[in-house]
């Protein structure tokens, strides 16, 4: 939960309209079942000027593995808090409902990018309005194609800058009051590792898990014997909630991880959720093959188990509290703090914090 010397976030005035899609979302947006693993790759962004891909042509999520698709980039480069798709943006709704059609693929929006740097004036001048304007319009671009959440994808940060945390936090915490099941997933690296380290310590119950850029933090192949895998496992909820991060990209744009590197790394790290890869275009290079060998190493570790996978988790809506969810579920009080040991004080939830429950 949060600090108690934060109020909560304030609620979004100008999306006061119910989102129909809300409910379509709520069915296909479940956080990851018990036992199943991720796979998530980035797509649209266009990588080194490969062709565009459509995303019906990607592996289907079974009773395993359930495959996901980061939307890259939304950005607000005109209007701070006004998302849109970068002008590059390859996929299209209709090809993300196709490819999205029972829950065959689920789709995340994926904000900023490599190159697009944090608003940090505009965040720190008008905080709230910020969050209200973002919320806003993420709302909009989830309903627009079928997603089912947000990756949180900033890297470039102004010299001193601070407000990220605290922007971020109410971003994630006003869309889960539109979205009971939103997805939220972080991808730092070394590089910006203290903003999404403060990230986590106020929103920690709302990320579903951390897609850790591995590829990033190296310049050789094999990010393990650099201790990044070790230095990782203590970070972000541990290693059950990290996707290890690799790359399929070939040319070093940002550090290469060789394929058989990659799906060893897969194959070594049985605790881990999942995989994560940049990017989908280089990944499915005719002749690659890098997801096929991904997934048969994923179907191949043993079942997660429900802590790691994604527990069954309620999202807290206005106006509950503890006791209120404890009856709910049939459970107590203590037992709800047992199972969420990040709340201190019993009397303090904010909505769109995400509980495990029995």
């Amino acid at each position: 939960m949060r600090p108690l010397h934060r109020r909560p976030t304030r609620s979004v005035r100008a999306f006061s309209k119910a989102l129909a899609y809300t409910l379509a979302v709520s069915a296909l947006a479940c956080v990851t079942a018990a036992g199943k693993r991720v796979l998530l790759g980035w797509a649209g962004a266009w990588p080194g000027g490969l062709a565009p891909i459509d995303p019906n042509i990607l592996p289907v999520s079974d009773e395993q593995v359930d495959v996901y698709v980061a939307l890259a980039f939304a950005q607000d480069r005109d209007t701070p808090g006004e998302y849109v798709f970068h002008p590059g943006m390859s996929i299209t709704s209709e090809q993300v409902a196709a490819a999205s059609a029972d829950g065959a693929r689920k789709f995340l929006i994926s904000l900023a990018g490599a190159e697009h740097p944090w608003p940090e004036a505009a965040a720190v001048s008008d905080l709230d309005g910020y969050i209200e304007r973002s919320v806003y319009s993420l709302a909009q671009l989830m309903q627009l194609y079928h997603a089912v959440g947000i990756d949180i994808n900033y890297e470039l940060f102004p010299a001193g800058s601070s407000s990220f945390p605290a922007a971020m936090d109410g971003i994630v915490r006003g869309l889960g009051t539109k979205f009971p099941n939103l997805i939220v997933t972080l991808a730092p690296y070394g590089g910006v590792d203290d903003k999404y380290q403060q990230l986590y310590a106020l929103s920690g119950p709302l990320i579903s898990w951390t897609n850790y850029q591995l590829y990033a933090d190296t310049p050789g192949p094999s990010p393990a014997e650099q201790g990044i895998l070790a230095r990782v496992q203590g970070l972000y909820g541990g290693i059950g909630k990290i996707a290890l991060g690799i790359t399929s990209d070939q040319r070093d744009f940002r550090g290469t991880i060789s394929k058989a590197n990659a799906v060893a790394i897969v194959r070594n790290n049985p605790d881990a959720i999942g995989a994560a890869v940049w990017s989908y275009e280089d990944a499915t290079v005719p002749g690659y093959d890098l997801l096929s060998e991904l997934l048969q190493a994923l179907h191949e570790l043993p079942v997660l188990p429900l802590a790691a996978a994604g527990d069954t988790v309620h999202t807290v809506q206005p106006g509950e509290s503890l006791s209120a969810i404890a009856a709910r579920f049939n459970t107590t009080v203590a037992e709800l703090l047992q199972l969420n040991p990040s709340i201190t004080d019993p009397d303090v939830i904010f909505a769109g914090d995400r509980l495990v429950v029995p």
